[in-house]
């Protein structure tokens, strides 16, 4: 599974005069990366520090900086965050404006570790997990049962595959339900054409299952695999 930023976030703490300012987005390369930092140390040029991390090109590559702060004590806690929370395409950037007051190790670490952490909260994270299109031709008399079922074996397959797996929250905090197994669009011609999308690992009881509830009446053809989203309805 992949954790991304979806929305970028952005954080300020003060600690002992020194302004912390705490930057968060997702990127796809080592190139837009460095666009970012740079793009940072232009806006804030009368700082002190510009301390980084990032994980691009789906973790081939990583990089980060103390940027003059004493070693280990800044960018390696901002890699160590991003690793904890298994994000991936993902650059977190603390800009330091130096207060006159020395931190100590233990207080640089406690400061760009916040800072940093105050960004992420205030970001939009996604999940993605390997997952595969699938395409049901339904008749209309079948419509409404099959969207039922759909509905019903989600619940199921979620509570099945994922109640125990604590990167993955079962609902969300407005009380939304995590959809492994979901309808995207329904083409009404002379049947219904019906995307869905499923997860790896609750495609092949989807498709025993509605095999054997619908008797050969719907027909489901595999479409590409890939990455999809883990959302909440």
């Amino acid at each position: 599974m992949n954790t991304i930023i979806k929305k970028p976030g952005f954080g300020e703490l003060i600690e002992k005069k020194s302004k912390f300012l705490s930057e968060v987005y997702h990127i796809d390369s080592a190139e837009e990366a460095e666009h970012y930092i740079a793009n940072t140390k232009h806006t804030h040029y009368a700082a002190k520090h510009w301390v980084y991390a990032y994980i691009a090109d789906n973790g081939a590559k990583i990089k980060y900086s103390d940027d003059g702060e004493p070693q280990g004590t800044a960018g390696r806690p901002l890699l160590d965050l991003l690793r904890n929370m298994n994000l991936t395409n993902c650059i977190i950037i603390v800009t330091r404006y130096f207060g006159g007051v020395l931190l100590g190790t233990g207080g640089l670490v406690r400061a760009y570790t916040e800072s940093a952490k105050l960004a992420l909260e205030n970001s939009e994270v996604a999940i993605y997990t390997d997952g595969v299109n699938i395409y049901a031709d339904v008749e209309y008399s079948n419509l409404e049962e099959f969207k039922y079922k759909i509905n019903q074996l989600n619940t199921r397959l979620v509570n099945e595959l994922y109640a125990d797996n604590n990167e993955i929250q079962i609902t969300s905090g407005n009380g939304k339900s995590l959809k492994i197994l979901r309808i995207t669009s329904i083409e009404y011609t002379n049947t219904c054409r019906i995307h869905l999308v499923c997860t790896n690992e609750a495609k092949d009881i989807f498709i025993s299952e509605i095999r054997e509830s619908f008797a050969g009446r719907i027909d489901l053809d595999m479409g590409d695999s890939g990455l999809t989203e883990l959302i909440y309805e």
